[in-house]
C-alpha cells in the first residue's frame, strides 16, 4: 500500500493509522482509504462503493509482494458512534480502562464479550469512532450500545442527518465532491501526501503540480447567510 498510495505507510506500528489516497496513472483519485495496522495484517476502510476497485487495483500492481487481500465487508459489521461523549461511552460499554488514541488509530476490545475492533476516524469532522465486529454479533452489539442511550443520550440516526453533518464540516466524500475526475490538490488533501516517500502510482504528476503551481480549481465550501 506504501507503493501504491500517497502517503507514508511505511513507519506504522501496530494500533497506529494514517489516511492515504489511490491515485491513477494521471494523478486523479480512485479513493479515499482509512489505513490502520493491527499485529498481522493491515486494515483498510474503503469508501462505501469503492471496495471491489480498491481490491482490483491493489491486485493489479502487486507483483512480487507475498500478500492477501480479504474483502471482510459481507462478513462483518460496522457501527459509527459519533459526538463529543462517543469515547467516554465506549469505555462504559467495553472493557477498556480508557481510550486514548489519535486519529486513525485502532483498539481492540469487547462489549459484553462480543470482540470488536474500535478505530477512531472521526470521519464527520466530528469526534467520532467506527466499530467493527462479526456480522453474527450485529444484534446483540446494537443492543448493547442502545443500553447506553439514556445515559449518553445515544440515539440512531439516518443517513440524512450523516450527509448534514459531513457538509457542515466540510468533509468530501467519494461519489459526491471525489472523484477520478479530481487529483489531490483540487480535493484540498495534500496532507494525505506524502512529497518525501518516494515513488507511487500518480507520484510525478501530483509532484509536478505542486512544483509548478499548476492548479487551477480547489474544492471549498459555501456558507449561504439566509434563512
Amino acid at each position: 500500500l506504501n507503493r501504491l498510495s500517497t502517503n507514508n505507510l511505511g513507519s506504522l506500528d501496530s494500533g497506529m493509522g494514517t489516511a492515504t489516497i489511490l491515485t491513477t496513472n494521471k494523478g486523479r483519485v480512485i479513493d479515499f482509504l482509512i489505513v490502520t495496522k493491527r499485529d498481522d495484517y493491515l486494515l483498510a476502510l474503503t469508501s462505501e462503493d469503492s471496495t471491489q476497485k480498491v481490491i482490483d487495483w491493489i491486485d493489479r500492481y502487486t507483483f512480487i509482494e507475498d500478500v492477501e487481500v480479504v474483502n471482510f465487508t459481507e462478513s462483518t459489521v460496522m457501527f459509527h458512534l459519533l459526538g463529543p461523549q462517543s469515547a467516554q461511552s465506549l469505555v462504559n460499554a467495553s472493557k477498556l480502562i480508557s481510550i486514548d488514541i489519535n486519529k486513525y488509530e485502532s483498539i481492540s476490545s469487547y462489549v459484553d464479550d462480543i470482540p470488536i475492533e474500535i478505530i477512531r476516524t472521526d470521519a464527520y469532522g466530528v469526534l467520532g469512532y467506527d466499530i467493527i465486529t462479526p456480522i453474527n454479533n450485529r444484534k446483540s452489539l446494537w443492543d448493547s450500545l442502545m443500553k447506553l442511550g439514556e445515559q449518553f443520550h445515544i440515539n440512531p440516526v439516518g443517513t440524512d442527518v450523516l450527509e448534514v453533518i459531513r457538509i457542515v464540516n466540510g468533509i468530501p466524500l467519494y461519489g459526491r465532491e471525489l472523484s477520478d475526475k479530481f487529483n489531490p490538490h483540487e480535493a484540498n488533501l495534500l496532507q494525505y501526501v506524502s512529497f518525501n516517500k518516494g515513488c507511487y502510482i500518480g507520484q510525478e504528476v501530483i509532484a509536478r503540480l505542486n512544483t509548478y503551481k499548476k492548479v487551477k480549481k480547489y474544492l471549498v465550501g459555501i456558507l449561504i447567510e439566509s434563512d
